[in-house]
């Protein structure tokens, strides 16, 4: 009789009984590895037939022939032995990650858009004339005085000791594109003069009337600057990187992006894998805005603000670290985490269906 290599198959019911006496049988030849096991009921199981390729139990046996006589997996029908392997497991080998080839061709390519950025951005105000909206970016002027009125209320809530030195200014800051905002800064310095001993600085917002008001002042143009600044590079970096061509970077440290099935990602992707890897700078300048958004002094009276930096109060710096705080930690999680725990991609390029491969 010829072996079937019945895996699944229905077979006649008479011959599978053939099939299984016949394996019976010869399970129980002296031949035959077998092993009797007694339970702790005294009753005693149905021997465990044992084949250089499968163990076989006559209890799965007897389930397969009852669900419809469907031949067990590594069973011949004829009695003899199948030759049943197990498929292997194979590990896939996952790409480099060429982490410090890729490390300096970020860096330098910054280096190169961000100065070309400056570069450009510096000579186009030079072509418009002063005092046009291009010129009016984000800076600040000061100017030493302030009207007597408010002079008499600073020195009535904040009066000066015998080793400290007041000075009042007026600074106007014009933001590109949303006009100007005027603000009180108060600085006083204690003796000795030096760079150790403390300095109090007080910065409030004016009102039209040059009435002093402890009011959020959105930083519109931080903003703007900084996702404008962002798209300005992932764009740079897309037109370069596009179509087969390299950024100055990957041409000097010999990598090339490529997509994940071996062609080259056309621009709309090359803008977004972009996008999605400068994110972290996204997320700082949208943190640097919403920390704008609340006021910056604990207390709304001009009056009682003056009496607490009197008694010695410091504004935190906390409302400057909290942004490079939150973007260290974007940046961590991320551009490091996936080359720590490298799955052959990082998560924008995942995401893009890209690789980074050396050229």
């Amino acid at each position: 009789m010829g072996s079937l290599a019945a895996v699944e198959g229905i077979v006649e019911p008479a011959r599978y009984r053939r099939a299984l006496l016949t394996r019976y049988r010869s399970a129980a030849s002296p031949r035959a590895r077998t092993d009797r096991l007694t339970p702790t009921d005294g009753k005693t199981k149905l021997p465990i037939i044992r084949t250089q390729k499968r163990r076989i139990n006559i209890r799965e046996i007897c389930y397969f022939m009852l669900r419809g006589f469907s031949a067990p997996r590594g069973i011949d029908l004829s009695g003899e032995h199948m030759d049943y392997t197990a498929e292997m497991p194979q590990s896939i080998a996952l790409p480099p990650r060429y982490f410090w080839r890729r490390l300096a061709a970020f860096a330098l390519d910054i280096l190169i858009f961000q100065a070309a950025i400056l570069i450009a951005v510096h000579y186009i105000s030079k072509t418009f004339p002063e005092g046009s909206h291009f010129t009016d970016k984000v800076s600040m002027k000061c100017a030493e005085g302030v009207p007597d009125q408010l002079a008499k209320r600073i020195d009535a809530g904040w009066p000066l000791k015998t080793n400290e030195l007041r000075s009042n200014q007026i600074c106007e800051e014009r933001q590109f594109g949303f006009g100007k905002q005027r603000y009180l800064k108060i600085i006083v310095e204690m003796e000795p003069w030096d760079y150790v001993t403390p300095t109090q600085v007080l910065t409030i917002p004016l009102d039209a009337d040059d009435n002093p008001v402890n009011k959020a002042v959105p930083a519109y143009s931080d903003f703007l600057s900084g996702i404008v600044n962002t798209a300005l590079i992932a764009l740079a970096c897309a037109c370069f990187s596009a179509n087969g061509r390299r950024t100055f970077g990957k041409a000097v440290f010999f990598l090339r992006v490529q997509s994940a099935d071996g062609e080259n990602p056309d621009f709309g992707t090359a803008f977004k894998r972009e996008i999605l890897k400068f994110s972290p700078n996204l997320v700082f300048s949208a943190a640097i805005f919403a920390i704008s958004l609340f006021p910056p002094h604990p207390t709304q009276d001009f009056d009682a603000l003056l009496g607490i930096f009197h008694s010695g109060y410091v504004p935190s710096n906390s409302r400057a670290i909290a942004p490079y705080a939150l973007w260290t930690t974007a940046a961590i999680a991320w551009w490091l985490v996936p080359f720590m725990e490298w799955k052959g991609q990082t998560f924008y390029d995942r995401i893009c269906a890209c690789e980074v491969e050396s050229a």
